[in-house]
């Protein structure tokens, strides 16, 4: 596989900025003791549900997207928490 600098050094400073996204993130108070991998599975999860409800003829009233896109963050995240106790997955 060939690679040139420019290829190299773009992956590079996206990596950087991902490292620094995260960093900020996790001061947030919503998202305080979570992981990067936590905050991956979290705006997947945000995202797969309103892809997936977009495909819908019509939106259901009453239902709350962020309230499903916790849950379905709940299936990709590294840890759970069940009654205090951390359970690794």
């Amino acid at each position: 596989m060939v690679l040139f600098s420019l290829q190299v050094c773009n992956a590079a400073n996206l990596a950087f900025f991902m490292v620094n996204v995260s960093h900020i993130l996790r001061r947030r108070p919503e998202f305080s003791g979570m992981r990067v991998i936590d905050l991956k599975a979290w705006f997947r999860a945000d995202r797969y549900v309103r892809e997936t409800l977009k495909l819908l003829p019509q939106i259901p009233e009453g239902i709350s997207i962020q309230s499903i896109a916790n849950q379905v963050a709940v299936l990709g995240r590294r840890k759970r928490w069940f009654n205090g106790d951390d359970i690794v997955i």
